[in-house]
């Protein structure tokens, strides 16, 4: 038999079908074509370099940080109590309570009452702010020790902001206490309670992501 075969491309390769899709990882020359994408991805207009696959993102990050601001409230609420009603004579225990110790020897039940309610308040929605921006999705995995620290830095932050504004709004006699050590005792309550909240939403955010 003399002549070209028209079933064989010119130039290397394997052979093509005289009909049919190529197949055998057959690349007609000049075409661009790189065979069919993987699994999961998404083929390129043009006989381009298929695209990556897309990147699942949901509201699972709203969960954990609701997880985390009101477990940093439960914490704030028996914290306060155990330093106020159970042991109201432990100094070391003093910093358990989000607000109302040192304000109780100063200000009537009341207001130390409403310093308290707008502290947990301030604690529970900074700190649901925050832990969105620390749980929100983003390219490559987050480990559990970076969500953890970053969990506690966040209600740290919120403990503070959260007890400036109580104690301006509640109107409470601070006595000889200063602002800075308003923001000292905030953030004594997050660096010593703040863990807590943290570890839930570390294992929340794992548990999320499988």
């Amino acid at each position: 038999m003399s002549g070209s075969d028209p079933t064989v491309p010119m130039g290397p390769g394997p052979r093509r079908p005289a009909d049919g899709p190529p197949s055998g990882g057959f690349r007609p020359q000049g075409s661009g074509y790189q065979g069919p994408p993987p699994p999961g991805e998404v083929p390129a207009p043009g006989g381009y370099a298929p695209y990556p696959p897309a990147r699942k993102t949901g509201a699972g990050f709203v969960v954990v940080a609701v997880v985390g601001a009101l477990v940093a409230g439960v914490v704030a609420a028996a914290g306060t109590y155990i330093a106020t009603v159970l042991h109201p004579d432990n100094p070391f225990l003093h910093s358990l309570g989000l607000s109302v110790w040192p304000w109780y020897g100063y200000n009537d039940v009341s207001k130390v009452y409403t310093l308290f309610g707008i502290d947990l308040a301030g604690v529970v929605v900074v700190a649901f702010l925050l832990l969105l921006v620390v749980t929100r999705p983003a390219p490559g995995v987050r480990s559990w020790l970076t969500v953890f620290f970053g969990s506690w830095s966040a209600v740290t932050v919120a403990a503070v902001i959260a007890h400036l504004v109580a104690v301006e709004v509640s109107g409470v006699d601070m006595g000889h206490w200063k602002e800075f050590q308003v923001v000292e005792i905030g953030a004594m309550w997050g660096f010593l309670c703040g863990w807590l909240p943290a570890t839930f939403a570390a294992t929340a955010n794992a548990m999320r992501r499988g």
